[in-house]
C-alpha cells in the first residue's frame, strides 16, 4: 500500500463509523431512483443496504451516484442529499463516500453524528439503579393513588355535567350507564389502585416496548382496512394530553430526564407523560368508559393533571437529592441553528418553550409525537403507529380527516397522491418557519404542538397553504406572530398581556383540529387583543417620540444660540454685566425663541437687540435714544423666562446705570472680562475609533450597520441579566441620537450611533431588521421560491458537452425580454456544423460525438462570460452573447466561427475539420417576443446553410440571403392561404383524469389541434407552418380563423361537445398582444352562441412571461366569462415560477419532453414531481402531456397528477368524424 493510500485509510479510520438504519434512496446515472438504507455512516461516507434492488444497481466502484436520506435534528426529519463515489461494493452492500452535500447537509449530518456518539450516560453501579427504582416505587405507592383520586374524582364530576347535556334522550342514558359503572369503580377504590399498580409493575421499560401496547386496541381489529374514526379520535386526545404535560412541565421534566438517564440509560420510566396518559386511558376504559365519554375525560385532565403531577416531579426531585442518588446536569436546551438572529432561550416567552431538547450528554430527547413532521405522522397513521392499526389506507385517511375537517367525506376529492403532495408541501413551508431568523421561538414551538391542525388543514382545505382566506389558523400563526413581538422579553414586558396570550395559545392547543367555528373565534380575540395592545404601544411610542423630539429641537436651539453668541461676543472683552444677564436667564429665554420661531424672526430680534445694544452702548459704539424702553424690554424679558420680579428690577437698575454712565464717557473698563462660551456638544471622542480588540474594517462594518438600521429593528442587548429586547423607534434629523424602547414602548433609552455600533462590534448586541411581510406569507413565498430553486437544480446537462439544452435557452432568452428596463443588447446565434451527418457516415458517430464535445469546449473557453451556451441536438448550437448593434454582432459572430472551424480532431491517424454555419439575430428592446428572435436566428442560420455554409448571417430584411430564406418559408405560409381557401381541418385530443384503476377515467376536455393542407391536399409540416407565421406576424389571424371553425362546430355539434367536457383552443404569442382579440372572442360567442364555459384557452409560458401584462388582462377577461385557462409547455422556459402566481390560470401543462421518457429517466421524474408541487403548491391543476402507454399513465397517478393527454389516452381525431367518448375509449 502506497503512503498516500495508507494516510486516506488512515484518516476514514479516524471518522467514527455509527451503526444507524435509516431510509434513504440511490441514484445512478441512466437509471431509476432505487430505494436502499443506510446501515452504517460517518461524516466522510456510508455503507448502503440496496436489499432487493441490489441485481438492479448496474454500478460498479469509482462511480458517481447521488444518495438522499432523512435524519432526525431539531425535532424534526431533515432530508440530506448528497453525491457519492462508490468506494467498494460487497455482498453486505455498497462502500460510497461523500464528495458534496446540497445546502447546508454536511453541518446536519455532523450535528447528527454528534448527538449518536454522545451514548447516554449510565450509573456508574449496579445498586444506583436499584436504589433509584426504590425510591420511584417508594414515592409512586405513596403519591400516585391520591393524585389519581383527585382525578378521577374531577373528572366524573365534570362527565356528570357533559352528560346532562347530551344530544338526546338515548344518548344521556348511556352516559349515565357508562358513569355510574364508574363511580361505582372508582368508590370501591380498585381503579385508581389497579392504575397505580399498573404504572409500577411496568415501571422501567424499554423505549420501543409499549410501541404497540395500545389499551384501546380491540381485538380482531388487526386487519382493518383503515383508521376508524372514534379510534382516531381517542389518539388525537390521547395525542393533545401528552403534548400539554410536555410543555406545561417541560423545565422540571427537563432536570428529571436529567437524572433519569444519567442512571437508566435509554429506558423509558413510566411514570413520564406518555406511558401516564396511556395507563390512564386504559383504565378508564376499563373503568366502564366507551370512546366519546372517554376522549372526552382525556382532555378535561389537562388542567388538573399539570398541577398534581408537576408538585409529584418536583416532590420526586427534592428526594432524589435527599437520597444522594447520582445527579446528572440537565440537558442543556439546543440552541437554535442561526444563534445571531434568534431570540435568545433563556427569554422567558408566553408562548411554549421549543423543543429539541438533549439529554445529559447532548444527545437529542426522545421524539414526542409533537415533534414529527407531517409526512412521518400521516405515515403512522397508515401504517400503525397510532393505536395498533396496521394497513391503513392512505385514501380512507385522507377521507377520514377530511369528514372530521370539513364534514364530508368526499372519496374523489383527495386522492392519496395529492394528499401526499399537501403534507409535504405544508411540512416544507412550516420547516420554512423553523428556520425563519424573525419567528419567535415561541411560535415554533407552538408549530410543533399544532402536528395534527396543520395535518388536518393539508388534506382538507382546497386552497393554497398560506392563503388567510382558506383556513383560520393561517391567520392565528400571523396574529400570534405579531403579539409575540410585544413580548419580546417574555413577562418582562408586560405580564398582564403574557397571560392574556398564554390563555389563547392554551385554548388554541387544546381545541379539536377540525373545529373551525372554535379556531375562528379564537382568531377573533387574538385580532382584538392585537388592536388594543397596537393602540397602547402607539400611543406610548408616539408620546415618546415626540419627547425625544423636543430634546432633539432644544438642542438644536441651544447649540445655535451658542454660535450666535460665540461669533458676536466671543474672545471680545465685554462689560460683567452681559455674561451675568445671560446667565440669569436671558440666554435660555434665547434658546426658547430660537426653539420655537427661528433665529432671524421678528421675535428673536425682540430679545437679541437689547443685549446687542447693551454691548456696543457699554463700548461706546452706539448711543441710546431710548434707555427706559430698552431697560422695560429686558425687565418683561426676565419675568417671562420667570426671574423674580424683585431680582429682576435689581439686574435692570444695574443695567441702566451702565447705560447712563455709558452715556456720559464715564464708564470703567478696568473690571471687564473677556467673553467665553462653553464649548460644542461633541461626540463621545473614545468611540470615534474602534474600540480596543475591534479591527478597522469592523468597526466600519458596525457603524454603517447601524447608520442603516430601519425604524421598528430589533436591538439585543446583553445587560447583567442576559440579553433584553429593544426596539429603534427614533433617530434625530442628522442621525446623531438613537432612541431604543421596550417592545411595549414604556421606557426609553438614547444612544449615540457609535455607543451603540461599539456594542455591535463588541457582541454585546445584535439587530435584527423587522420583518415586511406576515409569518405565514413570508414562509409561503419562501417555499414557493425553494420548490422553483428545486426544479431549476434538477435541469441535467447534456451529458456529452456538458451544456444545458433549449430550455435554459428560452429560459434566459425569456428573462432578458421580460425585464422592465430596455434590455442590454445582446446576440442570440444558432449555429451548425456544415455535413455534419456525411462526417458520421464516414468515420461512424463515435467521431462525430468526439467533435461535438470539443466544440463545446471552445465555445465555454471563447465565451465564458456568455449568460447561454446551448446543445440543441445533432449538429446544432445556440448562444446568447452581449454585442452593441448589428455591426458588433456580425464582428463578434466571425471571431466564434474562425475560432471554431479551426478546431480539429486528429481520429484514427486523420485530421478531421468541418465548416460552421451561425445565423445571428440581434436581442435588443425592439424584440417583441422569444418566439420571434428565435425565429429569426434560425432562418439567418438556414439562410448561412443554403448559400453554401462556412458564413454568419445576420438576420435583415433586406439582406439577400436573409430573403431568399424567407422566399422558401413563404411556401410554407401558403397554409395561411389553404386556411382562407377551407384546406384546413381541426382535430381534438381528449384529456382525461388519472382515474383510479389500471385504465384513465373519464374526459374532461380536448385540445383543438389544427392540420393545414396545401393545394395539392398534402398535409404541411404545422411546426414549420407556425415558425413562418410567426416570422410574418400571421398567427393572430390564424388564431382567430381556428376560434372561428371551433365554435361553429360546437354550436353544430352540442351534445358531442359536452359529452367531451368542450375544448381548449391555443393562443399563441402574437395573439396575446392583440388588442382586439378581446372583443373578437366575446363577439364570436355572441354569434354562435356557444357557453363560454365549454371554450376553454391554452396560452404556452414563455408567450404568457413576455407579454405578461397583456395576458394577465386578457386571460383574466376570458376568465369572467367562465373560459377555464392552461398554462401550456409548463417548465420549457425555466424561469417563470415566480411569474405563476400572478397568471390566472386554472391548469397547467407540464411540458411532454419531461413525460415521455419519465419511464427510465429519473431525473425527468424528480423534475414532472416538482412541477406538480409547484402548480398544486399555486392553487392549479396539472395535465401531462405525452401519455403514450399506461405504464406512464400509472407513474403520473402516483405523482399525484390530476389529468393526462397523449396516445396512450386517446389519438386525435377529425372533429368532423369524432365519435362519442364511449367509442373512443373503447379504441384507445
Amino acid at each position: 500500500m502506497s503512503g498516500v493510500e495508507g494516510a486516506k485509510v488512515s484518516e476514514r479510520r479516524r471518522q467514527r463509523r455509527t451503526p444507524v438504519d435509516l431510509p434513504a434512496e440511490l441514484r445512478a446515472p441512466h437509471q431509476p431512483l432505487l430505494a436502499c438504507r443506510v446501515r452504517n455512516l460517518c461524516s466522510g461516507g456510508a455503507l448502503l443496504d440496496m436489499g432487493e434492488h441490489e441485481a438492479e444497481l448496474r454500478v460498479g466502484a469509482g462511480e458517481r451516484c447521488e444518495v438522499r436520506f432523512r435524519v432526525a435534528l431539531d425535532g424534526r426529519q431533515r432530508t440530506l442529499q448528497a453525491v457519492v463515489v462508490l468506494v467498494h461494493r460487497a455482498e453486505h452492500g455498497l462502500g460510497a463516500r461523500f464528495i458534496h452535500f446540497a445546502a447546508n447537509g454536511q453541518m446536519h449530518l455532523e450535528r447528527f453524528l454528534a448527538g449518536l456518539s454522545a451514548s447516554p450516560r449510565r450509573g456508574a453501579e449496579a445498586n444506583g439503579a436499584a436504589r433509584a427504582r426504590g425510591l420511584l416505587e417508594q414515592v409512586g405507592r405513596a403519591r400516585l393513588p391520591p393524585l389519581f383520586d383527585a382525578l378521577l374524582e374531577t373528572l366524573i364530576d365534570a362527565l356528570w355535567m357533559h352528560a346532562e347535556r347530551a344530544a338526546n334522550d338515548a344518548q344521556r342514558a348511556r352516559f349515565v350507564g357508562e358513569l355510574g359503572q364508574l363511580g361505582r369503580t372508582i368508590q370501591a377504590g380498585s381503579l385508581a389502585r389497579g392504575l397505580t399498580d399498573e404504572v409500577l409493575d411496568g415501571l422501567i421499560f424499554a423505549p420501543t416496548q409499549r410501541l404497540s401496547d395500545s389499551t384501546d386496541e380491540a381485538p380482531g381489529q388487526a386487519a382493518l382496512s383503515l383508521v376508524e374514526p372514534h379510534e382516531f379520535e381517542l389518539w388525537l386526545a390521547r395525542s393533545e394530553l401528552v403534548n400539554r404535560l410536555e410543555q406545561e412541565l417541560a423545565e422540571v421534566l427537563r432536570s428529571l430526564r436529567g437524572h433519569l438517564v444519567g442512571v437508566f440509560g435509554d429506558a423509558q420510566v413510566a411514570l413520564e407523560p406518555e406511558p401516564l396518559v396511556e395507563a390512564l386511558a386504559g383504565a378508564l376504559r376499563r373503568g366502564g368508559l366507551e370512546d366519546e365519554l372517554l376522549g372526552r375525560a382525556l382532555r378535561l385532565a389537562a388542567t388538573p393533571l399539570v398541577g398534581n403531577l408537576g408538585a409529584f416531579y418536583r416532590e420526586l426531585l427534592q428526594l432524589w437529592r435527599e437520597h444522594g442518588l447520582p445527579a446528572c446536569a440537565p440537558p442543556p436546551l439546543r440552541s437554535p441553528p442561526r444563534e445571531r438572529e434568534a431570540a435568545p432561550s433563556s427569554v422567558a416567552s408566553p408562548l411554549p418553550r421549543p423543543e429539541g431538547q438533549a439529554d445529559a450528554t447532548g444527545a437529542p430527547a426522545r421524539a414526542r409525537s409533537a415533534g414529527l413532521g407531517l409526512g412521518e405522522l400521516l405515515t403512522r397513521l397508515q401504517t400503525g403507529g397510532v393505536d395498533g392499526e396496521a394497513g391503513a389506507d392512505l385514501d380512507a385517511m385522507a377521507r377520514l380527516l377530511a369528514a372530521r375537517t370539513t364534514g364530508t367525506g368526499d372519496p374523489g376529492r383527495l386522492r392519496a397522491p395529492r394528499v401526499r403532495e399537501r403534507v409535504e408541501v405544508t411540512d416544507q413551508m412550516l420547516s420554512q418557519i423553523l428556520d425563519d431568523p424573525h419567528a419567535p421561538q415561541g411560535i415554533k414551538a407552538l408549530i410543533r404542538r399544532l402536528s395534527i391542525h396543520f395535518l388536518a388543514m393539508a388534506v382538507s382545505d382546497p386552497g393554497r397553504p398560506g392563503e388567510h382566506d382558506t383556513h383560520p389558523l393561517v391567520g392565528l400563526m400571523d396574529q400570534l406572530e405579531q403579539l409575540s413581538s410585544f413580548l419580546l422579553n417574555g413577562e418582562a414586558d408586560d405580564r398582564a398581556l403574557s397571560g392574556e396570550l398564554e390563555e389563547f395559545v392554551h385554548r388554541l392547543v387544546i381545541t379539536d383540529a377540525g373545529d373551525l367555528d372554535t379556531l375562528r373565534a379564537i382568531s377573533s380575540g387574538l385580532q382584538s387583543l392585537r388592536e388594543r395592545v397596537g393602540s397602547r404601544y402607539r400611543a406610548n411610542v408616539s408620546r415618546w417620540v415626540g419627547a425625544n423630539e423636543a430634546r432633539e429641537c432644544e438642542r438644536r436651539a441651544h447649540e445655535r444660540v451658542r454660535q450666535r453668541l460665540q461669533s458676536s461676543f466671543g474672545g471680545e472683552p465685554v462689560h460683567p454685566l452681559l455674561p451675568t444677564l445671560l446667565d440669569a436667564g436671558w440666554r435660555m429665554l434665547l434658546e426658547s425663541v430660537c426653539n420655537y420661531a427661528g433665529i432671524d424672526g421678528a421675535r428673536w430680534r425682540h430679545y437679541w437687540m437689547p443685549l446687542w445694544t447693551l454691548h456696543r452702548a457699554s463700548r461706546g459704539e452706539t448711543e441710546v435714544e431710548d434707555i427706559q424702553a430698552l431697560v422695560a424690554t429686558l425687565y418683561e424679558g426676565l419675568i417671562y423666562i420667570g426671574h423674580d420680579p424683585f431680582g429682576a428690577e435689581s439686574l435692570v437698575e444695574r443695567v441702566e446705570q451702565v447705560l447712563r454712565r455709558a452715556a456720559r464717557g464715564a464708564l470703567d473698563r478696568e473690571d471687564w472680562v473677556v467673553f467665553a462660551i462653553d464649548p460644542p456638544e461633541e461626540a463621545e471622542a473614545a468611540l470615534q475609533e474602534p474600540p480596543s480588540g475591534v479591527s478597522e474594517a469592523d468597526w466600519q462594518a458596525a457603524r454603517e450597520r447601524i447608520e442603516q438600521l430601519a425604524l421598528g429593528s430589533v436591538v439585543w442587548l446583553t445587560e447583567q441579566g442576559g440579553e433584553r429586547a429593544y426596539r429603534l423607534i427614533w433617530r434625530s434629523e442628522d442621525g446623531r441620537r438613537l432612541a431604543l424602547s421596550d417592545p411595549m414602548g414604556r421606557r426609553v433609552r438614547t444612544f449615540t450611533p457609535e455607543r451603540l455600533a461599539a456594542a455591535l462590534a463588541e457582541s454585546r448586541a445584535r439587530v435584527e431588521a423587522p420583518p415586511r411581510q406576515p409569518l405565514m406569507q413570508r414562509a409561503t413565498e419562501a417555499t414557493l421560491s425553494e420548490l422553483g430553486e428545486q426544479v431549476r437544480a434538477q435541469t441535467v446537462e447534456d451529458s456529452l458537452t456538458g451544456l444545458p439544452g433549449q430550455r435554459c435557452l428560452v429560459g434566459v432568452l425569456t428573462g432578458l425580454l421580460s425585464r422592465t428596463a430596455a434590455p442590454c443588447p445582446h446576440l442570440l446565434g444558432f449555429l451548425e456544423l456544415d455535413r455534419f451527418d456525411l462526417l458520421t457516415a464516414a468515420h461512424g458517430y463515435a467521431a462525430g460525438e468526439r467533435l461535438l464535445a470539443l466544440m463545446a469546449e471552445r465555445l465555454r473557453a471563447l465565451l465564458p462570460d456568455a449568460p447561454c451556451l446551448a446543445y440543441l441536438g445533432w449538429n446544432r448550437f445556440a448562444l446568447i452573447a452581449p454585442a452593441e448593434g448589428v455591426e458588433a454582432a456580425q464582428a463578434s459572430a466571425e471571431r466564434i466561427r474562425e475560432a471554431l472551424e479551426a478546431v480539429s480532431l486528429t481520429w484514427l491517424g486523420r485530421v478531421l475539420q468541418v465548416s460552421v454555419s451561425l445565423g445571428v439575430a440581434l436581442v435588443d428592446a425592439a424584440s417583441e417576443s422569444p418566439e420571434g428572435v428565435l425565429s429569426a436566428a434560425n432562418v439567418a442560420c438556414l439562410a448561412a446553410q443554403h448559400s453554401g455554409g462556412g458564413r454568419v448571417v445576420c438576420y435583415a430584411e433586406d439582406d439577400v440571403q436573409v430573403a431568399a430564406q424567407l422566399e422558401r418559408m413563404r411556401g410554407w405560409a401558403q397554409a395561411e392561404e389553404a386556411i382562407k381557401s377551407g384546406r384546413k381541418r381541426l382535430r381534438l385530443q381528449p384529456i382525461a383524469t388519472v382515474g383510479e384503476g389500471p385504465e384513465h377515467g373519464a374526459f374532461h376536455h380536448g385540445e383543438v389541434l389544427l392540420s393545414v393542407y396545401d393545394a395539392d391536399d398534402a398535409p404541411l409540416p404545422l411546426a414549420a407552418f407556425i415558425a413562418a407565421a410567426e416570422a410574418m406576424n400571421l398567427m393572430h389571424e390564424v388564431d382567430r380563423q381556428v376560434i372561428e371553425e371551433t365554435l361553429r362546430w360546437l354550436h353544430d355539434n352540442p351534445e358531442l361537445a359536452r359529452a367531451y367536457g368542450g375544448v381548449a383552443i391555443n393562443l399563441s404569442g402574437q395573439s396575446l398582444s392583440d388588442p382586439g382579440l378581446d372583443a373578437f372572442i366575446r363577439g364570436a360567442f355572441a354569434r354562435w352562441q356557444v357557453a363560454p364555459g365549454l371554450v376553454g384557452f391554452e396560452v404556452t409560458e414563455t408567450a404568457a412571461i413576455v407579454h405578461l401584462d397583456q395576458a394577465v388582462r386578457l386571460l383574466e377577461s376570458l376568465q369572467s366569462m367562465g373560459c377555464p385557462i392552461s398554462l401550456d409547455d409548463f417548465g420549457s422556459g425555466m424561469s417563470s415560477y415566480g411569474y405563476l402566481k400572478q397568471l390566472p390560470v386554472d391548469f397547467v401543462k407540464i411540458d411532454g419532453s419531461f413525460v415521455k421518457d419519465i419511464l427510465s429517466n429519473p431525473h425527468d421524474r424528480a423534475i414532472v414531481k416538482s412541477f406538480n408541487e409547484i402548480a398544486h403548491f399555486m392553487g392549479k391543476e396539472t395535465i401531462a402531456e405525452y401519455v403514450e402507454n399506461q405504464e406512464i399513465l400509472a407513474l403520473l397517478r402516483e405523482l399525484g397528477v390530476d389529468y393526462v393527454q397523449g396516445y396512450g389516452i386517446a389519438r386525435p381525431c377529425f372533429v368532423d368524424e369524432l365519435d362519442p367518448p364511449a367509442a373512443v375509449c373503447a379504441t384507445a
